[in-house]
């Protein structure tokens, strides 16, 4: 059901601008629930109707999201455009503190990466009970220090 009226732009159901932008129904609607979303015409049977600006809104709405950016900051972004209040140096500002945000949880996963690998390096062949990866995961002992699960040797002898 699209429909043109006049001096409007295209209008069309939920669907179709769930379908346009990738974001699922139940979004939207979430979305419009915590007035993320401008209120929307209606046909006399009560069906939404949107148009491009939603387009837009939606899709700066799932940027920002990408971007790590919480529902709060967003509405407080949009907000500010609304009321022609909001200046690029706070939006310069908020974007700043995610990206040191990002930065301090790139830090924490090659942190976590070097452990996985450093427990991958000690592993062998052992049998479960004996795996030195496992001690020193329920020890709290460091990989680095761990003994490797089997020696070469005994790697090599047949089972």
């Amino acid at each position: 059901m699209v429909r043109e009226s006049p001096g409007f732009c295209t209008e069309f159901p939920i669907g179709e601008l769930a379908r346009r932008t990738g974001c699922s129904i139940d979004t939207i609607r979430y979305y419009e629930r915590i007035d993320l979303m401008p209120e929307v015409r209606r046909t006399e049977g009560g069906h939404r109707l949107y148009d491009r600006d939603h387009i837009g809104r939606l899709a700066f709405i799932r940027r920002s999201r990408r971007l790590g950016l919480s529902l709060a900051q967003v509405r407080g972004i949009l907000d500010g455009v609304e009321r022609s209040a909001c200046r690029c140096a706070e939006v310069k500002a908020l974007l700043t503190r995610r990206a040191e945000e990002v930065r301090t949880q790139i830090e924490a996963l090659q942190k976590i990466e070097r452990n996985l690998r450093r427990a991958i390096e000690t592993c062998g062949d052992a049998r479960l009970a004996n795996c030195h990866v496992i001690k020193a995961m329920l020890s709290g002992e460091d990989f680095a220090v761990a003994p490797r699960c089997c020696s070469e040797r005994e790697s090599s002898l047949p089972r």
